[in-house]
């Protein structure tokens, strides 16, 4: 869902990270993958390959330190199902980092189809509720995923 990511990153990076390094994916079609780069100014963001906003310049960063990832859809046990390409696929396992999906609600599903190598997201946040691991060790997942953090009805 493009509209999750257009809408969100500008107000991650203008209210949420201004004092933070922010490091963006570019599209780099020629190896099928993304290369991880810093954005310094909103202004270096442009249309990239996908309709997405991409760094118009390539300014590789070596360490990340969180990753919010868009997505068709999720399931409760944070698998992902992408757009079809594997970008996603090839660059989160080689960030050692927590992974996180912005999805609209109508996006998390009880199971999707996966495969072995489908990284599964740390935390979900969703327009109506959050879903999150209760501790990694290491690469190696130790608990279920937690319930959802519902906002309780006035009666």
């Amino acid at each position: 869902m493009t509209g999750v990511q257009t809408c969100a990153l500008p107000i991650l990076i203008k209210e949420v990270l201004h004092d933070k390094d922010v490091s963006v994916p570019k599209t780099n079609l020629t190896e099928k993958r993304f290369d991880i780069c810093k954005l310094e100014y909103w202004d270096d963001l442009a249309e990239g390959e996908f309709g997405v906003l991409e760094p118009k310049y390539v300014k590789l960063v070596e360490k990340v330190d969180l990753v919010i990832v868009p997505g068709v859809a999720f399931d409760i046990r944070g698998h992902r199902l992408g757009y079809g390409q594997g970008f996603y696929d090839r660059v989160l396992p080689t960030l050692n980092c927590p992974k996180i999906a912005l999805a609209y609600d109508e996006q998390v599903l009880v199971e999707l189809p996966r495969e072995d190598h489908d990284a599964r997201m740390d935390m979900i946040v969703t327009d109506k509720r959050i879903r999150s691991e209760e501790r990694r060790v290491g690469k190696e997942c130790r608990s279920r995923w937690s319930p959802y953090h519902e906002k309780k009805k006035k009666t």
